[in-house]
């Protein structure tokens, strides 16, 4: 029978502990403030994913795609990548400041049952709100961004596009950013 990890917890408040407030019990459970640590996970974001789309060029041009203007499946692997260097630099400097708990990257136990039911509560909110803003500013822009991936042209090239823009990118970005 395979193990079942613990459900994550919020670390409960200390007595005594007063959110926000220097010498709480609640902040000195933390782990210190690193002012390194932001710039470091950046630049080492940038480094790792750097060398991981020129390593994804290289294997494309080793299959034959072109260098100075990859096709769509080059340029989407070669964004994964980076957005994955971002991720790895962000547990690396998570892990070297001591908060390496999944839950200090937002990561929380959820109930099925309200995720079905609020997941398309949230994307009905948020199209509703979309249309609204852009008809109250009279917004009718096209998006650039399929064309920037190489102008796919095809549908799985699309669907790769879609997977990267809706799904990937925002996950890795939040990741990051927490």
């Amino acid at each position: 029978m395979p193990s079942v990890p613990p459900p994550l917890r919020r670390p409960e408040r200390p007595e005594g502990a007063v959110p926000g407030r220097r010498g709480s019990a609640l902040l000195d459970a933390l782990p210190p403030f690193r002012w390194w640590a932001a710039p470091a996970a950046i630049a080492l974001g940038l480094t790792l994913g750097s060398i991981g789309d020129i390593i994804v060029t290289i294997i494309g041009a080793a299959g034959g795609a072109n260098v100075s203007h990859p096709g769509p499946a080059v340029n989407i692997a070669g964004d994964i990548v980076f957005d994955l260097g971002f991720v790895a630099a962000a547990i690396y400097i998570a892990r070297l400041i001591g908060w390496a708990d999944p839950s200090g990257f937002g990561f929380r136990r959820f109930v099925l049952g309200r995720v079905l039911w609020m997941l398309p509560l949230a994307a009905a909110v948020y199209f509703t709100a979309t249309a609204a803003y852009a008809s109250l500013l009279d917004l009718h822009g096209s998006e650039q961004l399929p064309t920037g991936l190489g102008r796919p042209s095809d549908t799985a090239a699309m669907i790769g596009v879609g997977v990267f823009v809706t799904v990937i990118a925002p996950i890795a970005e939040e990741f990051f950013f927490r």
